[in-house]
């Protein structure tokens, strides 16, 4: 895929993203004065999914968890994010960079496919923290007032779509 975006747009973006990454690290930093499990350490395996999930809303709905609140008192979500969650903070954190990387070529640039999935995450990603702080909860928007984070909410949709056209999806999805 060949894509071409004005400056401005890449330069906003890549703000975006780096929010995004920012965000994501923040999430995926060891607290210093938590011990460090000796297992992990050895396997390769994050320990930090092995802490709940910070309050914000934006890394729920970027993280949600795979069981039912309630399930076996939350035990099983847990489970889940100590054994998966390491390698969904490395993808997410991967898809950003990727995109990073390849706005950083100009104005036009070529996406392999794997570039091109990669984008397709992180604009969800983006989307979805977007989403979080505006409160929308479903694809009706009620109670959102229009704004520039609106605007941008919209724009990555249309990107993503533009995308998604691009790599052979009907244009009317």
């Amino acid at each position: 895929v060949t894509a071409r975006l004005p400056g401005g747009l890449r330069e906003l973006l890549s703000a975006q993203l780096r929010g995004l990454a920012a965000l994501l690290d923040a999430e995926d930093s060891p607290d210093p004065d938590e011990p460090v499990d000796p297992l992990a350490a050895l396997t390769g395996m994050s320990d930090v999914s092995d802490r709940p999930l910070s309050g914000d809303p934006a890394i729920r709905r970027l993280r949600p968890d795979a069981y039912a609140p309630d399930v076996e008192d939350g035990r099983a979500a847990a489970d889940y994010r100590r054994l998966a969650g390491g390698e969904l903070a490395g993808l997410q954190r991967s898809r950003v960079a990727t995109v990073l990387e390849t706005l950083d070529q100009g104005d036009r640039f070529d996406l392999s496919p794997d570039e091109a999935q990669a984008w397709l995450g992180a604009l969800n990603d983006l989307r979805l923290v977007s989403a979080s702080r505006l409160g929308i909860v479903d694809d009706e928007m009620t109670g959102v007032e229009d704004s520039p984070a609106v605007a941008l909410y919209h724009a990555l949709g249309q990107i993503q779509h533009a995308l998604l056209v691009a790599l052979g999806a009907p244009d009317e999805f």
